[in-house]
């Protein structure tokens, strides 16, 4: 209805003057170009004031925002500084209007974001807003992660802007390197944690595939036994001793399987109760080598949650001469062998080759 910021109502003719000088005006338009207090004001328009906690007022109205009415459907960005007199009373209220006088039409006015700061912050250099002339932030890297003491150990933050006056455009660059020491407290290991361990391994040495890399977790004490006898002679206080060398070590080892699957296949290599190999690629361990016969071994869960797939297996052992065969004799499984061996297939449904060949005969 209204195209014109300058838009006259009819407060405005009634403003005018007199009557007479009114309808003397030939044309609505040289009515509209008399003077006015409240022509030429923009229609779109912000006003601020500060009256009292009684009505009176402290700072007269004044203009904070204009613009046409094409204006009046977009967001606009407007700023303003209003300076209290010194015995401005306590209890005064800002107020935003339209402007000066009440007219009959006035824009319904939306403010999203209104940002008040008082003098006392605003001359104290704090950044409140990014603007052309915002100065840099004194530890703006504390700001990175709130709570972790960062500091700025390179000091190359900037400020930079483009634009002009009430009207820029900041750009803010941190610092390139931060920096922050804090301080933490290691508590006890959780109860079910396994330490690392050095990797053993024990092999079947005649199916050399039959093997498992183990975790060493322990070495029990070495033991050898003795091969003397004592002999009590009749007649003689004395005793008669036959004395033979004494035997290799016997002990016990402690190892570890971390999966599921690892603890299978220690089961199946435990269960063909065949000579294993032993070895040991730290040559720190004397213990390597070594050809074992393996005794009745067991497995035990680590730690107080049971559903954890980790494995601790006690597996006693005696040090023994190398199997007859070795590795050569990996290759004289073969089918045929298998047929001639005289089993039936009831002892052939094996899981696959490897364990039909650690456990059928070979004639």
């Amino acid at each position: 209805m209204y195209d014109s910021p300058d838009l006259w109502l009819w407060q405005d003719v009634k403003d005018a003057g007199t009557w007479g000088t009114i309808k003397g005006k030939g044309t609505w338009q040289q009515v509209k170009s008399s003077s006015s207090e409240a022509a030429n004001q923009a229609f779109t328009s912000v006003w601020a004031s500060v009256i009292g906690p009684t009505g009176t007022e402290i700072v007269a109205p004044f203009q904070v925002l204009g613009a046409t009415v094409a204006k009046g459907s977009t967001w606009l960005d407007f700023s303003f500084r209003v300076t209290l007199p010194q015995n401005a009373p306590s209890g005064s209220q800002l107020v935003l209007s339209h402007g000066q006088v009440q007219r009959e039409f006035a824009a319904t006015w939306w403010l999203s974001t209104l940002l008040v700061t008082p003098a006392a912050e605003y001359d104290d250099g704090g950044v409140y807003y990014f603007d052309g002339d915002s100065p840099v932030p004194f530890n703006s890297a504390q700001y990175l992660v709130p709570g972790f003491n960062w500091e700025d150990a390179s000091g190359d933050a900037s400020m930079t802007w483009n634009g002009t006056a009430n009207n820029s455009v900041s750009t803010f660059t941190g610092p390139s390197v931060i920096t922050a020491v804090d301080t933490i407290t290691l508590g006890i290991p959780a109860d079910g944690q396994v330490t690392a361990c050095e990797p053993i391994l024990l092999s079947d040495p005649v199916v050399p595939q039959l093997g498992l890399w183990f975790g060493l977790l322990k070495i029990g004490p070495l033991s050898f036994a003795s091969r003397g006898e004592l002999y009590a002679t009749l007649g003689r206080g004395s005793q008669i001793a036959v004395s033979q060398r004494r035997g290799w070590a016997e002990g016990e080892l402690t190892l570890l399987t971390n999966t599921l699957a690892e603890a299978s296949i220690a089961e199946r290599l435990f269960e063909s109760g065949r000579i294993l190999f032993l070895r040991n690629p730290d040559p720190r361990y004397p213990e390597t080598d070594w050809y074992l016969h393996i005794g009745t071994t067991s497995s035990d869960r680590l730690g107080a949650d049971q559903r954890r797939p980790e494995r601790a297996w006690t597996v006693p052992f005696v040090r023994v001469e190398r199997p007859v065969g070795l590795i050569a004799a990996s290759t004289a499984i073969s089918w045929g062998r298998v047929k001639d061996s005289g089993v039936t297939w009831g002892d052939l449904r094996r899981s696959d080759w490897l364990d039909v060949a650690i456990t059928t005969p070979v004639p």
